[in-house]
């Protein structure tokens, strides 16, 4: 009659085991273990931050033609009018990016706005006069053409 029971309990239990999966806390919610998950990490979403970086032309009617700005990763952004090229920097905080520049002078200027969307092709901001900017990611490249320093031997081949 032992080995009965001990049979009977060791399948419940070994069952209960292999079916496994989810649980029932006492407060009655389920929390998911194994139960159709594979064992690799989600991939985490990525911040506005990481989003923002590269090169975003306005678009729109009123859109200025020939303006590029260039996030870039070290908190610099590189404005582009035409040929015209100027960096400021750059902080992004959730959905606020604030842009610091020198003005006239040399007197510090920040601009901030509100991130409304932000996807990998557009880029919509507004201002704290509730004007909206939208953005298109530029493709193709770098917003502005860069100029390699040449290296030891001026760019001759050493020997």
């Amino acid at each position: 009659m032992k080995w009965l029971r001990f049979i009977a309990v060791s399948c419940v239990v070994l069952g209960l085991i292999g079916c496994g999966g989810s649980s029932t806390s006492p407060s009655g919610t389920v929390s998911q273990q194994t139960a159709g998950k594979d064992s690799t990490p989600q991939a985490k979403e990525p911040s506005n931050q990481e989003k923002i970086l590269g090169a975003w032309e306005p678009s729109g009617e009123k859109a200025p033609s020939g303006l590029t700005l260039e996030f870039l990763p070290d908190g610099k952004i590189r404005r582009t009018i035409n040929e015209n090229i100027t960096e400021a920097s750059y902080t992004v905080e959730g959905d606020k990016v604030t842009i610091t520049a020198r003005g006239p002078g040399g007197k510090e200027e920040k601009d901030t706005g509100t991130i409304t969307k932000l996807t990998d092709t557009e880029l919509v901001v507004k201002d704290d006069k509730d004007r909206q900017q939208t953005f298109k990611r530029k493709t193709g490249g770098s917003a502005a053409p860069t100029t390699a320093t040449p290296g030891p031997g001026g760019g001759k081949p050493e020997k």
